[in-house]
């Protein structure tokens, strides 16, 4: 083919027939730009079939992860709702009388008015876009910004359990550790005690202290935090997967 095109143009000159030569010279320069950009244009068509591959491999990805986040996420809210209505019940026998207050069950209320935990996500799938770049990979620009929201929004999430945790700590555990049992409240964990501390406490006294309401109303106002911000992880993460779906 390279040596017709060269018959061409050497006749062509041999025979002074300037003009023609002149419109098969940009001819043929054009059928070569023609040939670079249908080079180009499958070039281009390869690699977005390539980003396109690997955007479906990042969303399997995501979408495994995210349903694990959202099952232990549904579950660690049970836990704190749990806890946040122990600590309600807790606040509605203070300054009430003592036979209001035998009629429940205390040990067990306060076992479960301290039971609250971290929400730990498994984030290697998203770590990994963010750290490596990649996360442009995902086209959808609400999907990356509901990403970007999950991120801020853990990330205050954990500072309002540290404030749930620091309050436990320091204030909480050392009231109860002086004026409770912990043995009879184990019975409700793990270790269930068999017999309760031969230790004799008024327990009901707890209800007649206005340090323990001050403590456990301020937990209460923790708790209630925490739980909102778990909140606005669950609907994050239902936007997340609904995206994801569509």
């Amino acid at each position: 083919m390279i040596k017709f095109f060269k018959h061409i143009r050497q006749r062509l000159l041999t025979e002074n027939k300037f003009s023609k030569y002149l419109l098969y010279a940009i001819g043929e320069i054009v059928l070569v730009m023609i040939g670079i950009l249908l080079a180009l244009q499958v070039n281009n068509w390869n690699e977005a079939n390539k980003g396109k591959k690997a955007e479906q491999v990042v969303l399997k990805n995501l979408a495994h992860e995210f349903k694990s986040n959202h099952k232990d996420l549904i579950s660690l809210k049970t836990t704190i709702t749990n806890c946040y209505e122990a600590n309600k019940t807790i606040m509605s026998f203070f300054n009430k009388e003592r036979r209001i207050i035998e009629k429940k069950n205390t040990d067990s209320l306060i076992f479960y008015s301290l039971e609250f935990d971290r929400f730990s996500p498994s984030e290697n799938v998203l770590q990994d876009l963010l750290q490596s770049g990649r996360l442009d990979l995902i086209s959808k620009d609400s999907l990356r910004n509901a990403l970007f929201d999950w991120t801020r929004t853990l990330k205050l999430a954990e500072e309002r359990y540290d404030d749930c945790f620091l309050k436990l700590i320091h204030d909480l555990i050392p009231y109860l550790t002086q004026n409770f049992v912990f043995k009879d409240l184990d019975q409700y964990s793990n270790q269930k005690w068999e017999n309760p501390s031969e230790f004799k406490v008024d327990k009901l006294a707890l209800f007649n202290d206005r340090v323990y309401e001050n403590l456990v109303d301020d937990f209460i106002y923790r708790i209630n935090r925490y739980l909102l911000e778990l909140g606005k992880l669950e609907s994050i993460i239902e936007n997340i997967q609904n995206q994801i779906d569509d």
